[in-house]
């Protein structure tokens, strides 16, 4: 691995530490790193993957794993921590240009009077390079819906302008590593508003939000179980909030309706400290 330590330097390690913590992500299924790097620029990556490709080995990209499909579990590979490569580059009305290991978080933190409106359920540790190599999707989209252009470096080692056909990109690091994104951002409005729903019974609440998804001023839709609701001090039932594209809702304060949100975003941080693992219901389509 002299090619690397030269690329590297420092930013090299072959550390059994480092390859256990590396070994998997927040999906629990364990890997094997041969070492890893950790790159400050494109031009490092163009010269890692011309590496990687002369030496038949693989590459494993990754944030800082809070994936839960495996996506950032290397296969006798070497691991590509990105979160150096953390810059803000531009910000211009509604776009924003930025490192792919720019967090979620801090992006917002950013702006002013435009968002990112894909967040994820943990936005201060979810990067951006991340959310869309995994193709994120939420109420208000994918996350390929929000990129107007990416910069990448292919398998070939060259780097590469994407300004069409965003999604073909979006596979985990399998085809290409992003080095770059220009966003579409979202124009912030105070006319938001908010209604929290309480329900009884699933078939209650299914009929209540297969009415809603039909409703063009409803911006987005989350979901509390009892237990969850309870642990923000709801009610022990069934619980939504809606969040209205205008003052439909009950609650018209913008600023409380931000505070909601960010509690909700909160909850996932809470079931963690409790110990409970974050993962896909086997049982439950994907669709």
């Amino acid at each position: 691995m002299k090619g690397l330590k030269k690329i590297f330097g420092e930013r090299y390690t072959e550390e059994e530490k480092a390859k256990k913590v590396y070994s998997s992500d927040a999906s629990q299924i364990e890997g094997n790193p041969i070492c890893i790097v950790y790159p400050i620029n494109a031009d490092e990556i163009h010269k890692l993957v011309s590496y990687a490709r002369r030496n038949g080995i693989g590459l494993t990209p990754r944030g800082y794993g809070t994936g839960i499909y495996g996506g950032a579990t290397p296969l006798n590979s070497i691991v590509v921590d990105m979160c150096l490569m953390n810059k803000i580059l531009e910000i211009k009305n509604d776009e924003m240009v930025v490192q792919p290991g720019v967090t979620i978080e801090n992006i917002n933190r950013e702006l002013t009077n435009y968002s990112f409106p894909i967040i994820p359920h943990s936005p201060e540790t979810a990067t951006i390079g991340g959310l869309v190599s995994v193709n994120y999707e939420c109420d208000l989209g994918k996350a390929s819906d929000w990129v107007k252009e990416l910069r990448v470096v292919d398998g070939n080692g060259s780097i590469v302008r994407v300004k069409e056909k965003i999604e073909e990109y979006c596979m985990e690091g399998a085809n290409c590593i992003i080095v770059e994104l220009k966003l579409k951002l979202e124009k912030k409005s105070n006319e938001r508003s908010m209604t929290i729903y309480s329900f009884n019974t699933v078939d209650a609440m299914s009929k209540k939000v297969k009415e809603l998804t039909k409703d063009e001023d409803v911006r987005r839709i989350e979901f509390l179980d009892h237990f969850c609701s309870t642990l923000i001090g709801l009610d022990d039932a069934y619980h939504i909030f809606v969040e209205f594209k205008n003052d439909k809702g009950n609650i018209k304060n913008w600023k409380e309706v931000e505070d909601i949100l960010e509690t909700c975003n909160n909850i996932y941080r809470q079931l963690i400290s409790k110990g409970y693992i974050y993962c896909l219901d086997p049982k439950m389509p994907q669709e």
